[in-house]
């Protein structure tokens, strides 16, 4: 054995002066003397010459014993050269050390590479300290250690202290026993072992901190102490845990949950949790904390949450209902994505969701209904996309939505039925786009915005009623393009202007309000199954080519003659007009009346020339582009 007696490393002691000593390389003990106090980074490794591609200095150390003496055992990571120089790092054959009670500080790479390492004996027993967190994954990356027993007084677990990630994908790390009546109150990042089935976290453990037990694979069962102070699970704690199938929060003091606290590290691993208790104490549910737990069927939420973050519960392919109790306010962008078993969601009476967030239920394909609390102000781009099943969306009387995103339900291929509230100003581009069995729509007056491609593709749309276009200052194109079905449609006031519903092959009845006041260029071309319309005597404005292609409309005028206002072209294809007292209503349909003077009747025979008479035949005009002329016969 060789052994170093009276030695007082000062700082002008390079540190690498161990390492370069040529009799370590024979010696495999090492014995500190009771003099040193402090042990440099480098001191004994072997990264150097192993980084240079020499042979190992001290490859046969088997064994160091560091006295009472040492209070720090040191390391330096370089983020500019990549070079880690970690006190024993890259003693490959060492088997075990101990480290005395008198030791404050280890390093964040001081046994880095130690493949050969099988115990590590603190005989303080309560932590393992480290400087840096931010570089204290590199400890112990190949760690072998399988027996490592924490003292029931520890109160911490650093950052990294047991593991790298090189660690979990070679299963190396074993855990150590942390016993009864710990005290442990934090467990750090990097905290992994693939090997570990259980885990007893001490009911004094406040906070599970950032990747604690990530790719922890072999994990089967998280057991709480009674009286757990947990307030905290940190993101990723049990990220790629994929044998983990029940977690039991209930009796704990649990506020938030991290982001991918629970997910799974990639979809060839999803994580098969069955079931999940939340405690009430909770109020934050963190972005993609279950995020494809594709075993997980139900889960209450607790009337503490206020907000269930993005992506939350996505890909949760088993869930199939889910309740939003009235706390949260807000439902993450993604938060159930995905979820395609998905049949149910509940909220409550007295709900105060605001926002339904982006994509939020996109793509949950069994979903059949859902009705949206009266406290929702917007329902996100994306939100109920492709959710193929869904047919009803109910909103309250007293609803407070005002914006509708794009492509919000764009391919709910099933839904029969939506009204939007009267809150409601804008409605997205493809809101409705491709929703295949919509049968009508009633847009309420407080719209000022509808996007373009709105209802593309709507082909089951059968009746479209909008209440009042006076407010409408911003209209998209093509709003309603491919409704072939339409057969029906309904404005009660306001401007036809700059609203398209041309191609309406299908169209047979427009109903104008009283309130409309005009209508816009081309807005009723080649609706060649329209038969009639009357125009209201408040309209002051018709655009060229209002009607052109209506092959068999008759056109009813309220007004006794053609309003200044109207462009000379307005009746392009030179439709059968009749002028008030020209036509009566029977039943509530308009009919030209037949006999005696009372009125006229138009013929049409060509799209730029008609000729009308009376119904007794004696007055005859005929009219070339709607330059009349009138000749009594």
């Amino acid at each position: 054995n060789l052994t170093l007696y009276s030695v007082f490393l000062t700082p002008n002691v390079h540190n690498s002066d161990f390492a370069n000593a040529p009799l370590l390389n024979t010696s495999p003990n090492i014995i500190i003397s009771h003099d040193v106090v402090d042990i440099p980074y480098n001191a004994f490794s072997d990264i150097l010459p192993a980084m240079m591609g020499e042979e190992p200095n001290i490859a046969k150390i088997e064994s160091v014993v560091i006295p009472n003496s040492v209070e720090s055992i040191n390391s330096k990571f370089n983020m500019m050269s990549g070079i880690m120089g970690g006190a024993f790092a890259m003693c490959s054959t060492l088997t075990d050390i101990v480290i005395p009670s008198s030791v404050e500080y280890v390093g964040g790479e001081a046994f880095m590479f130690c493949t050969g390492l099988d115990t590590i004996e603190y005989e303080n027993g309560y932590y393992l300290p480290t400087e840096n967190n931010e570089h204290a994954i590199l400890i112990d990356t190949n760690l072998k250690a399988e027996n490592v027993t924490i003292h029931e007084a520890c109160i911490s677990i650093q950052g990294g202290a047991f593991s790298k990630y090189i660690s979990i994908m070679l299963g190396l790390i074993t855990p150590p026993d942390m016993g009864d009546g710990s005290n442990l109150e934090e467990i750090l990042r990097d905290y992994i072992n693939m090997n570990l089935q259980e885990i007893i976290i001490p009911e004094n453990v406040k906070n599970i901190g950032v990747g604690a037990f990530t790719m922890c694979m072999g994990l089967e069962n998280v057991v709480f102490e009674d009286n757990s102070n947990l307030t905290s699970i940190g993101m990723y704690s049990f990220m790629g845990c994929s044998s983990l199938k029940t977690i039991n929060l209930e009796d704990t003091k649990l506020e938030e949950i991290g982001m991918g606290a629970f997910a799974s590290m990639d979809e060839s691993m999803p994580m098969i949790i069955e079931e999940i208790t939340l405690p009430s104490t909770l109020k934050t549910i963190g972005e993609g904390a279950f995020s494809s737990c594709s075993g997980l069927t139900s889960i209450i939420i607790p009337e503490s949450v206020t907000g269930i973050g993005n992506s939350a519960f996505r890909s949760c392919s088993s869930l199939t209902s889910i309740t939003i109790p009235d706390s949260v306010t807000s439902i993450g962008n993604s938060a159930f994505y995905d979820c395609s078993s998905l049949e149910t969601v509940n909220f409550g009476e007295n709900s105060q969701l605001t926002s339904i967030g982006s994509s939020a239920f996109r793509l949950c394909s069994n979903l059949t209904s859902i009705t949206i609390p009266d406290s929702v102000t917007s329902i996100g781009i994306y939100a109920f996309e492709d959710c193929s099943s869904l047919k009803t969306v109910t909103f309250g009387e007293n609803s407070q939505l005002t914006s509708i995103g794009y492509y919000a339900f764009s391919g709910c291929r099933s839904l029969i039925s939506i009204t939007p509230p009267s809150g409601v100003t804008s409605i997205g581009s493809h809101a409705f786009y491709n929703c295949s069995s919509l049968t009508s729509i009633i847009i309420p007056e407080s719209v000022t915005s509808i996007e373009g491609y709105a209802f593309y593709n709507c082909t089951g749309l059968t009746s479209i009623t909008l209440e009042n276009m006076t407010g409408l200052t911003s209209i998209g194109s093509y709003i309603f393009y491919g409704c072939d079905n339409v057969k029906q449609l309904t404005i009660q006031s306001g401007e036809v202007k700059d609203l398209d519903f041309s191609d309406l092959s299908n169209l047979t009845t427009v109903t104008l309000g009283d309130g409309v006041t005009s209508i816009g260029y081309s807005a009723f071309r080649f609706c060649s199954s329209l038969t009639s319309i009357t125009i209201p005597e408040g309209v002051t404005s018709i655009g060229s080519s209002a009607f052109r292609g209506c092959s068999n409309l008759t056109i009813y005028c309220e007004a006794s003659s053609q309003p200044s206002g109207w462009s000379s072209s307005w009746n392009y294809s030179n439709r059968p007009v009749y002028w008030a007292g020209e036509w009566k209503m029977v039943d509530g349909v308009p009919e030209p009346i037949e006999s005696g003077v009372e009125g006229v009747g138009y013929s049409d025979v060509g799209e730029d020339f008609g000729i009308g008479f009376d119904g007794l035949g004696f007055r005859e005009e005929l009219y070339f582009n709607d330059k009349r002329e009138r000749k009594v016969v």
